[in-house]
């Protein structure tokens, strides 16, 4: 069962979660619009998207090696991403 799959199974909604930082760097960086990031502690997070009809495409086109990607918008947009995260660490775990 892939990741998609499990999650649908565990969360019925219309979101998906994970705490793959790759795979949603990939995710945004092909389109999907990254709905919320939600921590677990100060060193984790818990990351949402929309639940697509393409959605479980594109996660399995990552876990198999299939999905092209330009190297450095994915690299600019695991910054953006790392920032979004911090960001969101701190405003939920200030003092």
């Amino acid at each position: 069962m892939n990741t998609y799959a499990r999650n649908k199974a565990r969360n019925p909604t219309d979101e998906f979660q994970t705490l793959d930082m790759g795979l949603v760097t990939a995710l945004v960086h092909i389109g999907y619009p990254l709905k919320k990031i939600v921590p677990i502690d100060r060193k984790k997070v818990t990351f949402f998207f929309e639940n697509a009809d393409d959605l479980q495409a594109a996660i399995a086109a990552y876990h198999d090696g299939s999905l092209q990607v330009e190297p450095r918008k994915y690299f600019d947009d695991l910054k953006a991403l790392k920032t979004r995260i911090h960001d969101t660490i701190d405003n939920n775990y200030e003092n």
